[in-house]
Parts: structure tokens; C-alpha cells; sequence
């Protein structure tokens, strides 16, 4: 066999495997996603005013990023060869144009069944009942429902001063990290302040006592607790400044009651081609879930019964933020729905929103 006969097998095989991985690729995508006719006649209980600005704000993110050389954002792994990166952008683009000049479209079934592609989004069947934790009541169960969690942004009150109340402090994360890459820190522990102390040292005055840190702000036990648990905070301060809001950002690594959590200002970046605008959530509209296998600013339609009138409804938003929770999971969703003070009024908020729904990805229809 010459050297010519050799390389037009090795390219043979090299083509069929190709086929083989795009087939292999391809099918995985088909028991996840299913290109469906929509049939849909519930009420669509949208906030026309909101979705118009996630649309546009995503829009704009999307222009951003296709003229930055340091931000990449793709279609979603289940979405490789279904559609691309410039389709979600054309499906963004259009959406946001037609909810500024055409509102009252956004509540009409024919709208999107005209101009859109329903894809229907499975989840990740048997697997779903470890990934989602506690199932709700009426679960219908996977692979054709998905859990619906709501997250909010918390309000809690605090002080610039520790007083008998305000007694918890807020740290900023020490300066001594500066500089120094993420894989040093963790590999040489010993030499950084952050690892030194449990949460009750902390608490009663290492950092301070020392001289090397200073807290930010002072808030009570639950109202940590509660910044640690939703990830962010407006702190209202009780001397009637402004408020401000804090998000964690790293902690201690110790486990159980004695970890803490260090924080920082919440700074809202200007938009540049370094850093694109930052989507900020949008009650009612935006949605946390799997970005990496779903895709950024994907459209997503929500079908499921409102808890408190038993009958079943359409939502539409878009998938703008993710998290740990939603790593390697298609089994859950996390609708944004506000600010709140307390979980009572969150609690009260959230009983118009399913358990449970269907999930269903919109893209733009492309001409024939």
C-alpha cells in the first residue's frame, strides 16, 4: 500500500468518525430537545413592561460581546447543530424590538407562533429527584417537568457602628490576597489572613483586634445568614444613609458553623469590550438555570397551573444567570422575582408561580 493510498483511508476514517461524534452529538441533543408545533391557548400571564427590558438589555449584551475579542458567549452545548450563536442573537434582537414597539403582542398567541420555533426542553429524567432535593407537591415528575425555584434580592437592616443589634460584622476580603493567583492561595493556606479563623473568632474580634481588617458593615446573625444564603444584600442602614449591597465572595474553607463568608460592594461595572454590560435580573422575567448546556439568553416559555387559580399558564423570559446549583442539571429553573424584606412577603409573592412547568426554548423562525 503506498503512502497516497494510506492517506485517502486515513482520511476515510477520519470522516466517518467525524460523522460518528456529530451523530453521537446529535442524538443526545434529540432526547433533550424536541422541535415541537405549538398548540398552547393558556393565559399568558406576562409583565410586558419587564420582558421588553430584559430583551433589550440582553440585546445589547449580545452586541457587545460579538464586537469583544475577551468575552465569548456560545449556543449551548445541546443546542450544537440545532442553532447558532447568531440565531439567539437574531431571536434576542427581534423579540426586543417588537415588546418596544408592538407590547401588547407579547400576550398574543399568534405572535409567537408566527415567528418563532418551539423547542421542547426535557429534563434529565431519573437523575432529577437527587439534583433538585425536596420534591415539591404535584410533581409531575421528569423527564417532562422541570422544578421551579424563585430566588430574591434581600433587604436587611444594619449599621456603620456595632451596636447591641447590629452586632455581626461584615468583612472585606483581606488585602494580603492581592496579586496572588487563585491555585497559590488555596495550595499555602497558612500564609493568608482569610484561612486563619472559625466564624465565632471572627465574630468576637480577631480580625479587628488585630489591627488588618475592618468591617464594612454590622448586621445581625439572621441578616448574615440570610446575605450568605441568597448570595447578595441591600442593607438598609438604620442612620438613614444610603443603602448599599454587599454579595459574598469568598470564605474562610472551614465547614459547618464555623465557616464565614467574607464580602465586598456590589459595583455595577460600565459597559466596555473588556466587560460587557452585566445583565441585571428582572422580576418576573429572568431566569437562573444551565447556561453552559442551555446558552445565554435563550427565550424560554414556562407552562405550568398557578397555585392560587388551579389553572394552567404561559410565561415567557429569558435565561440570563447561573450557578453551582446548575451545574450538569436540567432539571430545575430559578425564576427572579424581587426584592423582599423578609420571607413572609417573598413567601406571599411567590404562590402565584407553578412548582412545577413545562420548559420550552424559543427561537426565531428562519426564512425560507
Amino acid at each position: 500500500m503506498n503512502v497516497k493510498q494510506l492517506k485517502d483511508i486515513s482520511l476515510e476514517v477520519g470522516a466517518v468518525t467525524a460523522l460518528l461524534v456529530l451523530t453521537c452529538v446529535l442524538d443526545a441533543n434529540a432526547r433533550t430537545l424536541k422541535k415541537v408545533e405549538p398548540t398552547y391557548n393558556q393565559k399568558i400571564a406576562v409583565d410586558q413592561k419587564a420582558l421588553a427590558q430584559i430583551t433589550e438589555e440582553v440585546s445589547q449584551f449580545l452586541s457587545h460581546v460579538h464586537k469583544s475579542v475577551y468575552v465569548r458567549v456560545n449556543e449551548g452545548n445541546i443546542f450544537k447543530g440545532i442553532a447558532t450563536i447568531d440565531d439567539v442573537k437574531d431571536t434576542m434582537d427581534f423579540l426586543a424590538k417588537h415588546a418596544k414597539e408592538h407590547p401588547s403582542w407579547l400576550k398574543s398567541h399568534w405572535f409567537y407562533n408566527t415567528y418563532f420555533d418551539f423547542y421542547r426542553l426535557y429534563s434529565d429524567g431519573d437523575s432529577c429527584p437527587v439534583k433538585i432535593g425536596k420534591l415539591p407537591r404535584g410533581w409531575i415528575g421528569a423527564p417532562n417537568n422541570h422544578r421551579i425555584t424563585k430566588y430574591r434580592i434581600c433587604k436587611i437592616p444594619g449599621s456603620h457602628i456595632k451596636t447591641k443589634k447590629y452586632f455581626f460584622p461584615l468583612y472585606p476580603r483581606p488585602s494580603d490576597e492581592a496579586g496572588k493567583r487563585r491555585d497559590f492561595i488555596r495550595n499555602n493556606p497558612e500564609e493568608f489572613i482569610r484561612f486563619a479563623h472559625t466564624k465565632d473568632e471572627i465574630l468576637e474580634g480577631a480580625l479587628e483586634n488585630k489591627g488588618v481588617l475592618k468591617p464594612l458593615a454590622w448586621v445581625t446573625l439572621e441578616g448574615y445568614n440570610e446575605l450568605v444564603m441568597q448570595g447578595s444584600a441591600v442593607i438598609d442602614f438604620e442612620d438613614q444613609t444610603v443603602p448599599q449591597t454587599f454579595q459574598v465572595v469568598v470564605a474562610n474553607n472551614k465547614e459547618g458553623a464555623d465557616k464565614y463568608w467574607f464580602v465586598a460592594p456590589y459595583e455595577k461595572r460600565k459597559p466596555s469590550k473588556k466587560y460587557p454590560i452585566k445583565v441585571e435580573p428582572i422580576s418576573g422575567v429572568s431566569f437562573a438555570g444551565n447556561i453552559s448546556d442551555i446558552g445565554f439568553g435563550k427565550v424560554l416559555v414556562m407552562i405550568g397551573k398557578n397555585p392560587q387559580t388551579l389553572e394552567k399558564e404561559m410565561r415567557v423570559g429569558v435565561l440570563t444567570d447561573t450557578g453551582n446549583a446548575f451545574q450538569d442539571n436540567l432539571c430545575k429553573f430559578d425564576l427572579f422575582t424581587g426584592h423582599f424584606e423578609d420571607h413572609h412577603l417573598f413567601d406571599e409573592h411567590c404562590k402565584q408561580y407553578p412548582h412545577t412547568a413545562e420548559m420550552y426554548i424559543l427561537i426565531k423562525k428562519r426564512k425560507k
